[in-house]
């Protein structure tokens, strides 16, 4: 259930930021997720163009991506698509092979840069590090690009070129909602998370003087919300300090979200107090889990064990600053007793406001895939958050009847009239939400849900062969108009 994406409802950060880095050129910014768009309409934009840019953030949205690749090659074949992001930067040979130009593998601003200027001149690929691309049927992988230091140096990203009109968040104050880095990266080592793994280990951050800066030329733009999108806010207590008294003094009255460890929330509350007073008013927070020997599991890196006790101290502590507190849940994680998955399920509302519990999916370079590749039943390159991919996942019904009892429980139904204005509209959007899903529900919908419902009587690769093949050949289909 893609809710939190639908409730949140931010722009990249990406596409402005790339844009930034070629100012010479004319780009134009198209958000499928929020910007509909007629075949017609698409395919004139597609002619217009010489270079397509395509962010592939995890595997759950490969398949639109490829079916994407493979509509702008139809529609234009000479054209040059250049890929980049969190799924790329693993599977870059497998993307070249399905029809993409380039790949850029992790960080891409300068990367870009040269890429783009090498293209225009037909200059030498060879010398533009950080990129994967093919010669002939051979691919061609090139050194790995060194990470900007200073991010202070980046230029500031080009925001006009969103249509803030299409994202104004479902809660919270009326206003426009805009996204704002203000680090790249995570120092630990959780053996479930990719993030790290990308970024080895590191975390850079702007400083307060330049994240400033950032919001307001949003705010000039008529951006009054914000989600901070750093994996980890509270990382630089200094600088973080330093950042929220700023927007207080300085009066730029927003709210913002963002997302935070729960030892750094543990172990600086005086922290998240100030915030809340700068406009903090929901926090994305990973608890994972409700028992503490499962977090040593995950290789979390916590200077002290975390306890549920710890769990609800936050929660108490957001909720005395007006705070929500969405909590993620990894479901399932190797080693994890159905029993212990059953108490998190079940004892989720000590700690939140709103549970998202996702069920364990081993993403390929991390450690928790090596724990479990021996038994993947489905290649990980597409999947589905409800799709079975390795042999012990008894977790995956109770996740499922957990789902439909939480959102059919009348508790939950009642938070619509919740006194917390934050809390009630949060709740009307789940069920607008629901709602709409429901409306739009098609008969290939209901295949779909189907075969992931049925899918551990299927057999090995079912996903690819049920549904990826069924959608690629949809597209075979397609009839382009010269």
């Amino acid at each position: 259930m893609d809710f939190v994406r639908f409730s949140l409802n931010v722009p990249s950060v990406t596409f402005a930021q790339l844009a930034a880095c070629v100012p010479k050129h004319e780009s134009e910014i198209l958000d499928g997720v929020v910007q509909k768009i007629r075949l017609k309409e698409f395919i004139k934009k597609v002619k217009d163009k010489d270079i397509v840019a395509i962010s592939i953030h995890s595997s759950i949205v490969s398949l639109n991506a490829e079916l994407n690749v493979r509509l702008i090659k139809k529609i234009k074949p000479d054209i040059k698509i250049i890929a980049g992001g969190h799924h790329p930067s693993i599977y870059h040979r497998e993307w070249l092979e399905k029809g993409v130009d380039f790949v850029i593998r992790k960080e891409g601003e300068i990367t870009f840069k040269e890429l783009i200027e090498t293209i225009e001149a037909d200059g030498d690929l060879s010398k533009v590090e950080g990129i994967s691309y093919k010669v002939g049927k051979k691919i061609i992988v090139n050194p790995d690009r060194s990470f900007i230091e200073n991010l202070d140096n980046l230029p500031m990203p080009r925001w006009e070129l969103i249509n803030y009109k299409r994202y104004n968040s479902r809660f919270m104050k009326k206003g426009f909602t805009g996204s704002v880095e203000t680090s790249r990266g995570c120092p630990f080592k959780c053996h479930f998370c990719l993030v790290s793994r990308l970024w080895n280990q590191r975390q850079r951050f702007k400083s307060a003087e330049r994240v400033i800066e950032e919001l307001k030329s949003m705010r000039r733009l008529g951006i009054n919300k914000f989600y901070f999108v750093d994996d980890n806010f509270g990382a630089n207590y200094e600088r973080d300090i330093t950042l929220c008294k700023k927007i207080i003094e300085q009066k730029l009255d927003i709210q913002w979200m963002a997302f935070s460890r729960t030892d750094y929330i543990k172990d600086y509350p005086d922290l998240y107090e100030l915030a809340a007073k700068s406009g903090l008013k929901l926090v994305l927070t990973g608890f994972e889990t409700m028992t503490t020997k499962n977090i040593s599991l995950m290789n979390k890196g916590y200077s002290a064990d975390m306890t549920l006790e710890d769990y609800k101290k936050i929660y108490q502590l957001f909720r005395k600053n007006d705070i929500f507190t969405l909590g993620l849940f990894v479901i399932g994680y190797p080693g994890e007793p159905i029993e212990d998955i059953k108490f998190t399920l079940a004892q989720h509302s000590l700690v939140c406001d709103y549970p998202l519990m996702t069920p364990f999916r081993p993403a390929r370079t991390t450690k928790a895939y090596e724990l479990v590749k021996d038994s993947l039943l489905d290649d990980m390159f597409y999947h589905d958050s409800q799709v079975r991919t390795y042999n012990s996942e008894d977790f995956i019904i109770p996740h499922r009847n957990f789902i439909l009892k939480y959102c059919l429980n009348p508790a939950t139904l009642l938070k619509i009239f919740n006194r917390n204005g934050l809390t009630s509209s949060f709740f009307r959007s789940l069920y607008n939400y629901l709602f709409h899903s429901f409306c739009n529900i098609s008969f290939d919908c209901m295949k779909d849900f189907y075969y992931i419902l049925h899918a551990p009587k299927l057999g090995k690769r079912f996903y690819q062969e049920k549904i990826v093949k069924r959608y690629l050949k949809k597209y075979e289909n397609i009839v382009i108009n010269a």
